[in-house]
């Protein structure tokens, strides 16, 4: 994490995969963790190599992430939002490990075709509604715009 610095503009949303039976399959698992279609798997593996979202080592890394120094312009210790980390089964003779990073400006759409049709996710297309007036009025005051 220390290496990635602060090039793809913090605080991101990072996404760990450790294993898979090849780097291609690890790699598009890092895609669909970072866009959380992973969150609801289960957080301990089995007898049979399920996989599994790795909870625990998540809480230590985001820590570690916030140890780093570096956060959004000039440091802190937001480095990252939140960090995903899946581990899957894997041939034992590779350990394909992959990351994927996001900004804090990162958003998904839902999006399906099936025979009926495209449906898509409807987006809020004026989200400064849910700003309640006094906070507008007291960065008008602060930037001096009127």
């Amino acid at each position: 994490m220390r290496t990635l610095g602060t090039a793809a503009c913090p605080p991101y949303h990072i996404a760990f995969v450790i294993g898979g039976t090849s780097a291609e399959t690890n790699l598009k698992t890092v895609k669909l963790a970072s866009a959380k279609y992973y969150d609801e798997l289960p957080t301990e593996g089995n007898e049979h190599g399920q996989a599994f979202r790795d909870v625990e080592l998540e809480k230590e890394l985001l820590i570690e992430a916030q140890n780093l120094g570096l956060g959004a312009q000039f440091g802190g210790k937001y480095f990252a939002h939140d960090i995903r980390v899946i581990r899957l089964p894997r041939h034992g003779a590779s350990c394909p490990v992959g990351m994927g990073v996001s900004c804090s400006a990162d958003r998904n759409i839902k999006a399906k075709i099936n025979r009926q049709g495209i449906w898509i996710e409807k987006l809020e297309h004026n989200p400064g509604k849910y700003i309640p007036e006094e906070l507008r009025k007291a960065g008008r005051r602060r930037s001096g715009a009127r």
